[in-house]
């Protein structure tokens, strides 16, 4: 009978209603991992995998900046695959294995600190954090590195609630490693994950002994160590030790094109304009939390130790794209749902009068006033997907964003009446089904960013060249199923501003000479080379009526 009603509590209805709204962002991401475009970084990643297959060893015979864990597993696909266009979808419905790990590993974290709703709220904001849908459908590192990450928060904060059990820790220590093996962007986190690990030294309210700790830090520090130097011993044994340390740490470090991060910020508040102003209201409560002794004893201090630190990180990280975001957008949704939870269990009868109340009310109205400017900003500057609907509303006269705000009206109303009618859990509920609409009208537009095109310059390569002619490309990528006709496989202007000048002429050409290489993909980032190049090019190749793509000439 106690079974019966335990899976009661945990079935209710609102609480099915939210893993349905979860479940169709999910389900969203099948169809539109098949017909979005390719992002340039996907043929890259693809294309260190089949050097791998084909004996080659990274960074010593082929540039690469990412560290290999990625590739060695994707390398593992081509036997099954084979060189086939088809690999690209393995390889992506691979990342949809690695984003159901993190919205599980979302909800466990967020489960293991603020209960079962604040973990269903956190994956629910997750699944629609636009960010986040639009990196993780893509074949990257990142998300191999986000999965190890947050199951690295997760053992460490099981081992501080068992207090005793060394092997938490060692978990902990293999899963943070494993992340800096699929990608050294993940040494970001190394600061927080490394303050949470001292920090029972410092706050006895742990309740840790010392020498206990002790003891537990270096299983922690043995399991971080185990995959790195076991990488570092694989690649000393095919004499390129020193190629892995240069490309992936030293060369990283030296990156000479920078930018801020404030564009991708500024998207991230238009395309989900409640979603980052709670979750950083929920980091801020958690800090100040942190003079509760109960809340130290949970663990509170180790997610937000690593938000800190991933969040500092992108102010620090020459090129923060938005794939680096996947590291603490989790977190933030976690946050955020903690901020919701909390709203539900506040309780104004219990209010009494005094300093503490009025900072909470007064930063409560901060929040707020933060949500509606943040909100009015981002309707300004958005529209509904479906062009139709676009069309009626002009018909009509109305702004595109007025749309937003006829939904919400019954969605608000409906909040309210649950509300007064003491159903706070359902009121909160359908808030939250508010928040997500303007993302999920967005998502929409994913399926109109079609891949059809650079299938079918891929596919021309493919049937014009064998597996021992070579290709010459900036940075489209589409050659990857190809040997590549230089050490360095994209040339974009990134990488153009590490390399010299006889590095982007003499080198290259002698490189594509030896090569044996039949295509050349005129893009723009090829076209921006210097001019012994170009007239190397446009001498040997001609167009052949194919998007960029040239083709040797025959003499």
């Amino acid at each position: 009978m106690l079974h019966i009603n335990h899976i009661k509590e945990i079935f209710r209805p609102y609480r099915i209603i939210i893993i349905v709204f979860i479940l169709i962002a999910f389900f969203l991401r099948i169809p539109i991992l098949q017909i979005r475009y390719f992002d340039p970084d996907e043929f890259q990643h693809l294309h260190g995998a089949r050097q791998i297959y084909y004996g080659e060893v990274p960074y010593r015979d082929y540039f690469d900046h990412h560290t290999p864990f990625l590739h060695f597993i994707l390398s593992g696909f081509y036997p099954i695959v084979g060189e086939d266009i088809n690999i690209l979808f393995v390889a992506r419905s691979l990342m949809l294995v690695f984003t159901t790990l993190i919205l599980c590993l979302t909800f466990i974290l967020a489960k293991q600190l603020y209960g079962v709703d604040a973990g269903l709220f956190a994956t629910l904001f997750l699944s629609y954090v636009l960010i986040f849908l639009e990196k993780t459908i893509e074949i990257r590192p990142d998300l191999g590195a986000v999965t190890f990450w947050l199951a690295s928060m997760i053992f460490m904060i099981k081992g501080l609630q068992n207090k005793t059990s060394w092997k938490w820790y060692l978990l902990s220590g293999l899963s943070m490693g494993t992340a800096l093996m699929f990608t050294q962007k993940s040494m970001f986190g190394l600061p927080g994950i490394f303050i949470a690990l001292v920090y029972p030294f410092i706050d006895r309210r742990v309740g840790i002994a010392w020498r206990q700790h002790l003891r537990l830090t270096l299983a922690f520090l043995v399991g971080i160590a185990t995959p790195v130097i076991l990488t570092c011993v694989f690649f000393l044994a095919h004499g390129a030790l020193w190629d892995f340390i240069n490309c992936n740490f030293i060369m990283n470090s030296l990156w000479k094109v920078r930018f801020s991060p404030i564009g991708y910020i500024k998207q991230m508040f238009q395309q989900n304009p409640f979603f980052p102003v709670m979750g950083l209201a929920g980091l801020l409560v958690n800090i100040i939390w942190m003079k509760r002794r109960e809340e130290i004893v949970k663990g509170i201090f180790v997610p937000i130790f690593c938000t800190i630190s991933v969040l500092v990180g992108l102010f620090i990280l020459p090129v923060p794209y938005r794939q680096y975001y996947q590291l603490f957008i989790p977190l933030l949704a976690i946050y955020s749902g903690f901020i919701i939870t909390k709203c539900i269990e506040f309780d104004f009868r219990q209010i009494e009068v005094n300093r503490k109340t009025i900072f909470s009310f007064f930063f409560a109205g901060i929040i707020l006033g933060l949500i509606i400017a943040n909100l009015i900003f981002s309707l300004n500057m958005s529209k509904p997907a479906l062009t139709n609907l676009n069309n009626l509303l002009k018909f009509l006269h109305l702004k595109p964003n007025i749309l937003y705000l006829i939904i919400w009206i019954p969605f608000i109303i409906s909040a309210v009446l649950t509300f007064i009618f003491g159903k706070r859990k359902y009121a909160f509920m359908l808030i939250s089904i508010g928040i997500i609409i303007h993302p999920l009208d967005q998502m929409i537009t994913q399926f109109s960013q079609k891949n059809d095109g650079q299938l079918a310059s891929i596919q021309y390569i493919m049937t014009n060249t064998d597996t021992s002619e070579a290709v010459l490309d900036g940075w489209s990528g589409y050659g990857f199923l190809r040997p590549h006709a230089y050490y360095y496989f994209f040339l974009h202007g990134e990488m153009r501003a590490m390399l010299n000048e006889k590095e982007l002429t003499d080198d290259l050409i002698k490189s594509a000479e030896e090569r044996n290489t039949k295509i050349v993909i005129y893009d723009g980032d090829m076209k921006s080379l210097p001019k012994k190049t170009q007239d190397y090019i446009t001498t040997n190749f001609v167009p052949t009526g194919q998007g960029d793509l040239y083709i040797r000439k025959k003499f």
